[in-house]
């Protein structure tokens, strides 16, 4: 078992154990593969003076269910087409972003990128451009933030930019500096160069409001 499984053993497991009898709950195992997430019971056996005189386990790998958990959860808050949090994550970021800024006095920065002709690039080009242009563009706004940073697909060809912990407001300029720079080269497509603008609206907080909504 790992450390903190051993830990949990004796802390947890084992005295539910002696206390009820028997102890279910997920747990880790160590394999030569890794570390491994199994579904364990863990039961008293006693002797005729109602004593424990030892314990049985029984363990099943339930690492496949848990990809499937992942992969549910992924989808459920991510944009399929570009792997970048959807309008349900944002959200659920922005509310935590917000509960730091008000602990530690600093700002937000909220970003709302709206792409420029996309209409006639999927009109003349076609969809399946269209999409690779949206990769594309998402790639090149990820590139620009910071890990903590977020950028979100809002839907279309829209996009939103979370910039937190921000205690100089001015620094927002930075981040405008290196998009503006990430998209002076053009996206290849095909044998198509075509160049990105966008439009974009900025809100700050606490300045312009402490609702998401009226952020957004």
């Amino acid at each position: 078992f790992p450390e903190a499984m051993a830990q949990q053993f004796m802390t947890t497991i084992l005295p539910a154990v002696e206390q009820d009898g028997t102890w279910s709950g997920e747990t880790m195992c160590v394999t030569s593969d890794g570390e491994v997430p199994i579904s364990q019971v863990v039961l008293a056996h006693y002797d005729a003076d109602n004593n424990i005189e030892y314990l049985s386990t029984i363990g099943r790998d339930i690492s496949e269910r848990k990809r499937f958990e992942a992969e549910l959860q992924h989808q459920a808050t991510h944009d399929s087409l570009t792997s970048l949090p959807n309008r349900f994550f944002l959200i659920d970021r922005l509310n935590s972003e917000m509960k730091y800024a008000r602990r530690h006095k600093c700002a937000i920065a909220v970003m709302f990128l709206d792409l420029d002709n996309f209409k006639r690039i999927n009109d003349t080009l076609g969809h399946a451009a269209g999409d690779t242009l949206l990769q594309q563009a998402s790639q090149r706004l990820r590139n620009c933030l910071r890990p903590n940073d977020t950028v979100a697909r809002h839907g279309g060809d829209e996009f939103t930019i979370i910039i937190g912990d921000l205690y100089h407001v001015e620094n927002i300029l930075v981040v405008l500096n290196k998009l503006r720079a990430a998209f002076e080269r053009p996206v290849i497509i095909d044998t198509h160069e075509i160049y990105i603008t966008f439009s974009t609206g900025i809100s700050m907080y606490p300045h312009d409001g402490d609702k998401v909504e009226d952020l957004l």
